[in-house]
């Protein structure tokens, strides 16, 4: 599937170099010392989690969907899923999560690139058919391996049946004509023009839907906690949207909500990873699962009501195996 005619002009293979990202000096500084550190606990207190069940607003429930975060590389290892998370998701009408890499069997392009296998994809299946699994593909990892390998490798999740937003011409999903779900990367790895960027997110809200979810790759790595400017961009978004969860850091960050002119609204700054086959990086091992239902409140208005949400923890590999299960505990969060 190499570059066709049909490809927008947007489509196209870019220069990649083995190393690059758009960091500012004291940025790569800082993403540096937090791996050498641990995860940095700045700008704690300025937004607070949820209780772990609450309900946010009076509605009466019609659909009910679980988020996880990034779905990262696991490196020729399997992910099982444990007894507790997956009973967590039973009952659940869709899934979202975030797939981070490229499947290829393409290797050492560039520093910290991600490869799926396909395996992952039979292990998600176990949770949901796929045609309930809804997968962003905008992320800085898009661009790992250029235009053709993005091409293939989702039309690899579509041939599986999973439902795939994030390209640039897709960054949303319409489901059952009332459900929207959009998303968009703030960054890339790579210079990139063919996913979803922030700067389409008006296109990719629908007026007419019943209710808009955001689910954006955005904020910094290894932060526990969201920047202030991010929190004012959080509140800016939410004037317009109905629910924002979202991924990247890496490490878990609050569950919280806003209180607006259309009751309480859902912002979940990032759910941190909910795979990863890589053993030595130590701080990539949480991440959060949320489950949450939405329906109409007595004025026909559409909101979330009832929103449970755990830590995960990906085990230690053992036996060519990775387990992923709720965990009641992160270690960074101890008030929790």
């Amino acid at each position: 599937m190499e570059f066709e005619a049909s490809d927008p002009d947007w489509a196209y293979e870019t220069n990649r170099r083995r190393f690059y990202q758009t960091y500012s000096l004291l940025e790569k500084v800082d993403f540096l010392s937090h791996y050498v550190t641990g995860p940095t606990k700045r700008y704690k207190g300025l937004v607070k989690f949820l209780p772990h069940k609450v309900t946010l607003n009076k509605i009466t429930p019609k659909y009910t969907f679980g988020f996880v975060g990034d779905i990262m590389k696991m490196c020729s290892r399997e992910l099982i899923l444990g007894p507790a998370l997956r009973h967590f998701f039973q009952g659940i009408d869709y899934l979202v999560g975030n797939f981070e890499g490229i499947i290829t069997h393409r290797k050492h392009e560039v520093i910290a690139e991600q490869v799926h296998g396909q395996r992952i994809l039979a292990t998600l299946k176990t949770i949901l058919p796929p045609e309930q699994i809804v997968l962003s593909y905008a992320n800085n990892h898009s661009n790992d391996f250029g235009w053709n390998a993005y091409k293939k490798s989702h039309h690899i999740l579509q041939k599986h049946g999973f439902q795939v937003m994030g390209r640039r011409d897709v960054p949303n999903i319409l489901l059952e004509d009332k459900i929207n779900i959009a998303t968009a990367s703030s960054w890339s790895n790579q210079p990139c023009e063919f996913i979803a960027s922030f700067k389409q997110l008006n296109e990719a809200f629908y007026p007419s839907a019943a209710f808009n979810f955001l689910y954006p790759h955005w904020g910094y790595e290894l932060y526990l906690y969201p920047h202030p400017s991010q929190i004012k961009v959080a509140q800016k978004l939410l004037e317009q949207w109905d629910a924002i969860i979202g991924h990247h850091s890496h490490t878990p960050q609050p569950v919280t909500a806003v209180d607006t002119s259309k009751g309480k609204k859902l912002v979940a700054y990032s759910l941190g990873n909910f795979s990863y086959g890589v053993a030595w990086k130590i701080y990539h091992k949480y991440g959060i699962v949320l489950k949450l239902e939405i329906g109409p409140n007595k004025d026909g208005v559409w909101q979330v009501g009832n929103l449970s949400w755990y830590f995960s923890l990906l085990y230690p590999p053992k036996d060519g195996k990775v387990r992923c299960e709720l965990n009641r505990k992160c270690q960074w969060f101890d008030e929790i």
